[in-house]
């Protein structure tokens, strides 16, 4: 379940957009005028948002070889904070990187591998309008049937939530929880998952399958 603090930002803007000039027709006129205007204000308010939600996404996303020498901002402490947990927790680094498209963020990424539990874990950054997200850990387990699920300490965005959601994408967000939480949760969701779902864990571990992974799961949001 998404938690109402997610979307109550973004509800309140529409709502205010949508209700004040209602509500100034309806206090100098009559109902139906203050009602078509309210309902006409809230479709438009909806369909400017999903209009600058689907210019600022790519066609494709380019992942292009980084190092955190090229991002002087990034919050280094918080990178090796989580990468020393990580690797206690049996991770492997396997690339450093950026996602690249026209209007991207600035940011940096660290990807590394759990053979044994096969699940991926992106440690990552971004920047934009000179304000910084905090360092996040995102776990990701590909599964069968075109299924996937990512637990990620990022907080989540209303837009995302409201906009990209894709049919076998699944993710829980628990903002700032610890590598150690993020791993436990991850693998005891993943194992109902597979459950309920009977399907099996997938991917064959590699750099190029998780970033295949992010490609069709990027187009399913943009389709949504």
């Amino acid at each position: 379940m998404v938690p109402s603090r997610v979307f109550q930002p973004l509800v309140v803007r529409i709502a205010l957009i949508a209700t004040i000039p209602a509500a100034v027709l309806w206090a100098v006129t009559s109902p139906l005028p203050a009602l078509i205007t309210g309902a006409g204000l809230l479709v438009v308010e909806l369909w400017r948002i999903r209009r600058a939600v689907r210019s600022a996404m790519p066609d494709r996303l380019e992942f292009v070889p980084s190092r955190p020498a090229d991002h002087p901002w990034v919050d280094t402490e918080g990178f090796r904070r989580d990468l020393e947990v990580l690797a206690e927790l049996g991770f492997q680094p396997v690339a450093d990187y950026q996602v690249v498209f026209q209007g991207a963020p600035d940011g940096l990424a660290r990807l590394l591998i759990h053979a044994e539990a096969r699940t991926y874990a992106e440690v990552s950054q971004t920047r934009s309008g000179g304000r910084s997200t905090s360092v996040a850990t995102t776990l990701v387990s590909t599964l069968s049937d075109g299924w996937s699920l990512q637990t990620t300490s990022r907080p989540p965005i209303a837009l995302t939530v409201a906009f990209m959601q894709t049919p076998r994408a699944m993710w829980r967000s628990r903002p700032h929880a610890s590598p150690e939480d993020l791993l436990a949760d991850h693998l005891a969701l993943r194992e109902q998952v597979v459950q309920d779902l009977r399907v099996s864990v997938a991917g064959d571990g590699t750099l190029s399958d998780f970033f295949a992974l992010q490609q069709i799961d990027h187009q399913a949001r943009r389709a949504a």
